[in-house]
């Protein structure tokens, strides 16, 4: 997927250490690089939108026969809230359609955008893990929402958070 400024290509091994840096700019509870070399080692699909040439954002999907799980999606501070995520988790899912037929995610319960993402694109609450991830600040536990997306749309979605 390629447009004057933002391109979506496969994670590589030498994304890793920067990764990590910016993982670390966006989650409380960051992957480290080598959170990173471990899932592409283990198969895992990966994938960087650049916009202008930076790493503005990047995905880690775990796909086991028929399912996926989103284990990882987050875009740099500095180049948030210009649908870059959408236009990202767009992409996988039109990547994934017609060998996945369900799509499973965690997400903090307080991550409401995070979480207005995953309903834009159809996500349904399945469940919730009782205090999955530390606490913001090394402060107690947060809750994780799990949810679910089946059957994948046909076409994904636009970085408005409509059908393509």
């Amino acid at each position: 997927m390629t447009t004057a400024l933002t391109e979506i290509r496969p994670m590589h091994r030498e994304d890793a250490p920067q990764l990590a840096r910016l993982e670390a700019l966006v989650e409380a509870s960051p992957w480290s690089e080598k959170n990173f070399l471990d899932s592409l080692n283990a198969g895992h699909l990966g994938f960087i939108l650049e916009k202008e040439g930076q790493i503005a954002a990047w995905a880690v999907v775990m796909t086991v026969l028929d399912e996926a799980e989103l284990l990882i999606i987050g875009v740099r501070p500095d180049m948030q809230r210009q649908g870059l995520g959408s236009k990202l988790l767009s992409f996988v899912l039109r990547e994934l359609r017609g060998r996945t037929v369900l799509m499973n995610l965690e997400v903090r319960a307080g991550n409401l955008p995070a979480i207005g993402l995953y309903k834009r694109f159809g996500f349904l609450q399945t469940g919730i893990r009782r205090g999955y991830y530390p606490g913001e600040n090394g402060s107690g536990r947060e809750d994780a929402l799990l949810m679910s997306l089946s059957p994948l749309p046909e076409c994904g979605m636009n970085a408005g958070g409509s059908a393509a």
